[in-house]
């Protein structure tokens, strides 16, 4: 009885063991990478002078940082991020009212430039610009100011061919009350086909 007990209990272990080990990709525990060095700097907006913009959040992501960390910026706009491991990393910024943007980027919805963090080049003044969002919203109106349905509006950029007249290309179409957020405020033009 003894070595029916043993071999029973021998056998659960053994499927327990086995089951523990394989386990999905997503529930198995992730070992964040950890390290001695810090990135440090501030968040500021596109005004002229630049502002802090407090409350965004910094994330700092790359293929030897797992799982990415981020930071909220204080009243200030500092932020920093510590125990990083060294290599090569893409800085975002993200909040409300503004676009995300990449650190590095010229202009919003550009691509970023990598931070490259080690011993010897400390990143301690690390300055990200975000830019404000706008919004266009509004509703098609018939010649007699009755709403009109579906009708495609599209959003597109001012752009002068010649001096004194104005140019304009589809680049979206949107039906209902139009609406487009996240795009960067500049002047558009309105026309009607």
């Amino acid at each position: 009885m003894k070595t029916v007990t043993a071999i029973a209990a021998a056998l659960l272990a053994t499927a327990a063991l086995g089951a523990a080990q394989q386990l999905p990709a997503r529930d198995r525990a992730i070992v964040p990478t950890s390290g001695t060095l810090s990135i440090a700097g501030l968040v500021v907006n596109d005004a002229t002078p630049a502002q802090p913009v407090r409350r965004a959040i910094v994330t700092i992501s790359g293929s030897g940082l797992v799982p990415s960390r981020s930071a909220v910026t204080d009243n200030d706009g500092r932020f920093g991020i510590e125990r990083l491991p060294a290599g090569r990393y893409q800085l975002s910024v993200s909040r409300s009212g503004f676009v995300t943007t990449q650190y590095g980027a010229k202009r919003p919805g550009r691509p970023g430039t990598a931070v490259t963090l080690d011993a010897n080049t400390p990143a301690e003044d690390v300055v990200i610009r975000i830019w404000r969002a706008g919004v266009i919203a509004g509703i098609v109106r018939d010649e007699r100011g009755v709403p009109a349905p579906n009708v495609p509006v599209f959003a597109v950029p001012e752009r002068r061919s010649t001096p004194g007249s104005l140019t304009l290309s589809n680049n979206g179409v949107s039906t209902g009350t139009p609406s487009r957020r996240g795009c960067h405020p500049r002047p558009v033009s309105r026309s009607r086909r």
